[in-house]
């Protein structure tokens, strides 16, 4: 089973109903029994807190809640939550955000989708782009490792 997340063509079925600015598409091999959910926790499970108020409040302006709100993950508020297809959605100052995790046979995609709020947001995301484009991969790579562990 390949562990190695490969960045994809972004899939009309994450994007249909988010009008976006900016999309991302990335991939890794499913592992069976894994809901959307379990990839989505598992990829983000280490983004709350510092990285959260740093980067996704602080620098990207996104309103999000404090972890481990109902409703929530990582602070992100869950729009659809199916075994095969879990998506956090948020507003904020800068920008809407979107994240889609969706199992389609044997891969889960990851999409992130950007709505700007005006050219500043723009600006910002051409500055934390590279950075996420980097970042995103090496999250599901990780969330297959972490998956990929039988329970203790």
């Amino acid at each position: 089973m390949n562990a190695t997340a490969t960045r994809v063509d972004v899939p009309d079925s994450a994007v249909a109903d988010f009008s976006s600015d900016y999309a991302d598409c990335f991939q890794v091999a499913a592992i069976p029994g894994q809901t959307a959910a379990d990839w989505a926790g598992a990829a983000l499970g280490g983004a709350d807190g510092p990285f959260s108020r740093v980067v996704w409040q602080g620098l990207l302006g996104f309103d999000l809640s404090s972890s481990g709100t109902p409703g929530t993950l990582v602070g992100w508020p869950i729009r659809e939550d199916s075994p095969e297809r879990f998506v956090l959605e948020s507003g904020g100052r800068l920008m809407a955000g979107r994240m889609v995790f969706e199992l389609v046979g044997d891969v889960v995609r990851w999409t992130t989708s950007l709505r700007y709020h005006g050219s500043t947001g723009r600006l910002v995301w051409a500055g934390a782009g590279p950075a996420h484009r980097r970042i995103a991969p090496r999250c599901l790579h990780q969330a297959h490792g972490r998956l990929s562990r039988p329970p203790m």
